[in-house]
């Protein structure tokens, strides 16, 4: 079992910083990680985002980005990884800061070690003064691997464009 809090920035605009709290504890076989922020004025949660997978393959990653809506709040992009048996799932997912809406998700799926995500909050590239996305992803099945590159818009998923290459 695992518990950390920070303050972070301020999600819900009201000028006090609010609270990330990162959570991990495995039952048996399984385990899960999640991350949920809340309000600083009240502890009121904001959202929240788990993953579970098979005990020691599990692992969460979140970053506080600026602002993908253009509502004037940081939003939170949030990365996960999880085995299961011999299959590996990464994901990214993009969440408005003071609600956790999901913005946008994007997974890959693959056998376990030729699976990979990255992903990049690019500046506007849209033209709508806003940052966009660039999604990364490498999955392998049996002997077949895949690689793709996506844009999305940062502020809703839309898929702008992808390019993918298969051998």
């Amino acid at each position: 079992v695992y518990l950390w809090a920070s303050a972070y920035q301020d999600f819900t605009g009201d000028n006090i910083p609010d609270i990330i709290i990162e959570e991990w504890k495995s039952t048996g076989s399984t385990e899960t990680a999640s991350v949920a922020g809340l309000n600083g004025s009240d502890g009121f949660q904001l959202w929240e985002k788990s993953v579970t997978g098979d005990a020691g393959y599990v692992d969460l990653w979140y970053s506080i980005s600026r602002d993908l809506t253009g509502d004037n709040l940081n939003d939170v992009i949030i990365e996960t990884m999880r085995r299961s048996g011999s299959t590996e799932t990464e994901s990214v997912t993009g969440l408005r800061g003071n609600d956790g809406y999901k913005l946008w998700e994007k997974s890959v799926t693959g056998d376990i070690g030729y699976t990979d995500l990255w992903y990049s909050a690019y500046e506007d590239f849209t033209g709508d003064s806003l940052p966009d996305v660039v999604i990364e992803t490498t999955s392998r099945s049996y002997a077949s691997e895949t690689e793709s590159v996506t844009g999305l818009n940062g502020s809703d998923g839309y898929k702008l464009w992808e390019k993918s290459v298969t051998g």
